[in-house]
């Protein structure tokens, strides 16, 4: 009787083992079907590219040099050296063409344009200046407008993100932008400009 009973005991443990491996082995492959869908899914979301047609974006002459806006004594650039706020020997900015993302890679410069000692920064100043220069000199734009409902697209230009000497500074989702390009001495140029109630930011980058 006891032999007997000791081998049921075992049996069943041996039956309890079994069912835990199997049970393991399944959730294990669900558990790797799971991160094997996570990853196609992702792999699955593409970011549409497009170009800058720099055929049709204007040479223009006797405009200065980089970066070739000065402002008037109502809008001042923080932190100004050599009319930038900021200055990158070599980075990467992602351009919104108002249907998809084109990369571009050089120097790039940034103004950043807050409160005047006293003086309180004001948007619709800036805007008033900054917009009808590059139209003036005929840069051309390339697009002006929100952000792009669009994950993907709103993710890669969240890339635009730079970490200065005195602040870290890119673009806001939360706010319009314009996009400009133009050439000069054979050199091709791209502007991102972005506004708020606090603050005005121009990223100009040459390309490489």
């Amino acid at each position: 009787m006891k032999k007997t009973l000791l081998i049921l005991a075992i049996s069943a443990t041996i039956a309890s083992c079994t069912s835990k491996k199997t049970e393991n082995a399944e959730t294990k492959q669900l558990d790797s079907a799971a991160m094997t869908s996570q990853k196609e899914e992702k792999e699955s979301i593409t970011v549409p590219a497009d170009s800058i047609d720099w055929g049709n974006v204007p040479e223009l002459r006797d405009i200065g040099k980089f970066p070739f806006y000065t402002p008037t004594d109502d809008l001042k650039i923080i932190d100004e050296k050599n009319g930038l706020s900021e200055f990158f020997d070599y980075a990467k900015m992602e351009n919104y063409t108002g249907s998809g993302i084109n990369t571009t890679k050089g120097k790039l410069g940034v103004m950043v344009f807050e409160d005047n000692g006293d003086k309180k920064f004001n948007q619709q100043l800036f805007e008033d200046m900054v917009y009808p220069y590059l139209d003036k000199i005929g840069a051309k734009k390339i697009f002006n407008g929100k952000f792009p409902s669009d994950q993907a697209l709103r993710a890669k230009l969240n890339e635009n993100m730079w970490n200065g000497n005195k602040r870290t500074v890119g673009l806001g989702d939360d706010e319009p932008f314009a996009v400009y390009a133009f050439i000069n001495d054979n050199k091709k140029y791209v502007l991102n400009i972005q506004s708020n109630s606090a603050q005005g930011k121009v990223f100009i980058m040459e390309l490489k």
